[in-house]
């Protein structure tokens, strides 16, 4: 089909950027860091049972937000291979960075299973290099490729913090 985005694109991507994230820029801190910043501080089959499922759902939402990216945008999630069409549907209809948060939130699972100041420091990093590279990036790169149409839909939806009710693009200006 004509419009589908080719999958060898989609999992390029998604190797190149979540799995970064997630999976190796933990394992260098967790390799060649010191032990005392990467021995676990926290324990209890509890709090890594939770990790456990803070981590899976958020695996299901990039998925989900991925699977958006693919059919509904006709793009990717990284920067060289954008959606075409601006995604305001499923999770995007309740904040513009769903994928943000879904990342800090396996972050946060990792933080939780490991429970080393590795994982702490790193969950700190990473969003606080997003919240620099979204408004001097992405966002002028969205406003500039969906015009006024990302401008309002960046003035009612928030970018992080989901709202308590779904954005409406006919009457929830």
């Amino acid at each position: 089909m004509k419009n589908r985005v080719p999958v060898h694109r989609i999992l390029i991507a998604f190797l190149l950027l979540p799995i970064t994230v997630l999976v190796l820029v933990p394992l260098v801190l967790h390799t060649y860091l010191p032990g005392n910043f990467t021995q676990s501080m926290l324990a209890g089959w509890l709090i890594k049972l939770f990790a456990f499922l803070l981590g899976l759902t958020g695996l299901w939402l990039l998925y989900w937000t991925n699977f958006l990216f693919a059919r509904f945008g006709r793009g990717t999630l990284a920067p060289w291979n954008p959606p075409e069409k601006l995604i305001m549907r499923g999770p995007y209809r309740y904040m513009r960075q769903p994928m943000i948060t879904v990342v800090l939130s396996v972050l946060l699972g990792e933080l939780m299973f490991m429970g080393s100041w590795a994982s702490f420091f790193w969950l700190i990093l990473f969003p606080a290099l997003n919240m620099a590279y979204i408004p001097l990036v992405e966002e002028k790169a969205l406003i500039k490729r969906f015009g006024d149409d990302y401008i309002r839909y960046k003035k009612a939806v928030p970018g992080w913090v989901p709202k308590f009710h779904p954005w409406n693009d006919e009457g929830d200006q």
